[in-house]
């Protein structure tokens, strides 16, 4: 997870150190979250054992540890979206201090183009999607990224096989994410170049209809920008199927292998069916730790 360390330093770098004890708090009780997510996860098994064992009646302790875990990362949750939308909007802060005084000491031959584009998409839209971003981007990278060790971790408790072919095939699926990422950034980068191209061409258009229309010149040059906008946007899909196909492959071969290992490990006698079916779970929570990127 390279890109995690990347983001961290950025989101320092901008808000700087007035919005530490929010970004820490923000990732402190959002990792605290996942590892209460992890714990409630696990906690299953010695309930189902002790549901379906010979005395039911001692499953309540653990049905009172798994709605006290269950309490206790709700309102880690609800502290931590409340520190990442603090850090969201210190990134606005910083963006009206520094961003429009920075755009205004531009030089105007510069504010044409490419660079008008880019600034229009940060004025107008990347601003109010930082406040936000924060939390639906963050949470999901840190707890794809704590997630699957931890309950690896725990599954050591059970069965040291079932913590290898967690920890292993969480490996295979973010590396499948990442590798899946790379084919189509490219495309994406080329995709939103002919985005902004068009915008800039109809933007020329609209402001040149008197000139066109005395000399009578069409709209080809829209056209052409509009055709090559399509034939990016056809280009992305193809790189965005082989990519997703990968991911796709690679969970299902995960699957596989937990079941597999599962499977072997009950009719071995390593675990008691109970144990088996709450492995379910367990490996569900995996794929979607990755899924949720």
């Amino acid at each position: 997870m390279t890109l995690l360390p990347t983001v961290f330093a950025d989101v320092r770098a901008i808000t700087g150190a007035a919005a530490g004890g929010d970004r820490t708090r923000f990732y402190g009780l959002t990792a605290l979250s996942t590892a209460l997510q992890a714990a409630g996860v696990l906690v299953l098994i010695p309930l189902l054992e002790a549901l379906f064992g010979a005395n039911p009646a001692a499953a309540w302790k653990w049905v009172a540890l798994m709605v006290a875990i269950l309490a206790a990362g709700w309102v880690a949750d609800i502290a931590a979206t409340r520190a990442g939308l603090r850090v969201g909007f210190a990134l606005i802060d910083a963006a009206e201090r520094a961003g429009i005084g920075a755009i205004r000491r531009l030089d105007t031959a510069d504010l044409h183009g490419d660079r008008a584009s880019r600034l229009r998409g940060i004025v107008t839209k990347s601003g109010p999607e930082s406040v936000s971003a924060v939390v639906l981007l963050f949470s999901p990278l840190i707890h794809a990224a704590l997630l699957v060790p931890l309950l690896a971790v725990g599954l050591l408790l059970v069965s040291w096989q079932l913590a290898m072919v967690a920890l292993i095939g969480g490996a295979v699926l973010l590396a499948a994410f990442q590798a899946g990422r790379r084919a189509v950034a490219k495309s994406e980068e080329a995709f939103a170049d002919a985005g902004r191209a068009l915008d800039d061409r109809m933007l020329e258009f609209g402001w040149a209809q008197p000139t066109l229309r005395a000399a009578g010149v069409g709209t080809g040059t829209v056209d052409e920008v509009i055709a090559g906008s399509r034939r990016r946007g056809s280009r992305l899909l193809a790189w965005q199927i082989p990519g997703d196909l990968l991911f796709t492959v690679a969970g299902q071969v995960v699957l596989i292998a937990f079941g597999i290992t599962t499977g072997a490990l009950y009719l071995n006698g390593e675990l008691s069916g109970i144990t088996a079916a709450a492995m379910v779970v367990v490996l569900l929570r995996v794929v979607e730790a990755a899924g949720s990127l």
